[in-house]
């Protein structure tokens, strides 16, 4: 599995999970990897924004996406100011934990599958949901500390990433 194909299997807001922007992980999937290098900073104090998020197939170009690319992206979106890069680097880190776990997890779901009966194939979501549980609880306590230090602009691009979101999901849940 690559960072892609739990990318395509999520979204990347489902990745957030990762972020557990409180979003992810809204089935089963793939994560992404996170070995990959943190975004470069640059001089202004904001990182590089990584190539926009798109679910490839395969190859190398999948590889530059992932949970960086995801950070990159909210980063960017969000407007993070280098006063708050300190708050920013812990969400990014719980985000980067949360997709080393979720990964190691689908993983290990992807090896089993051929040979998983159905009751097994129902507990390695429960372990993939709790897990992501577990990680967007994480996220909360990080996440709460960098809103409250966001400015009102900063605030509604949070919180209309956050409603994209969920119109994204209801509208899925309900097609």
């Amino acid at each position: 599995m690559n960072d892609n194909t739990l990318l395509a299997t999520m979204g990347w807001r489902g990745m957030a999970g990762a972020l557990g922007l409180g979003l992810i992980l809204s089935t089963g999937g793939a994560f992404a990897q996170s070995s990959a290098p943190a975004p470069a900073a640059t001089s202004a104090g904001s990182t590089t924004a990584a190539p926009a998020m798109k679910a490839e197939s395969s190859g190398a170009a999948s590889e530059q996406h992932g949970i960086e690319g995801l950070i990159a992206h909210l980063h960017d979106t969000l407007k993070i100011t280098p006063q708050q890069e300190s708050a920013w680097q812990a969400v990014a880190n719980v985000m980067r934990e949360n997709a080393e776990e979720l990964t190691r997890l689908a993983k290990k779901r992807s090896e089993q599958a051929k040979t998983a009966t159905a009751v097994d194939d129902l507990k390695s979501y429960v372990e993939i949901s709790e897990a992501h549980a577990r990680g967007t609880k994480k996220l909360l306590p990080a996440f709460e500390t960098l809103y409250q230090d966001m400015s009102p602009e900063q605030r509604h691009l949070a919180d209309e990433e956050f409603r994209g979101h969920f119109r994204e999901h209801h509208h899925r849940a309900h097609s």
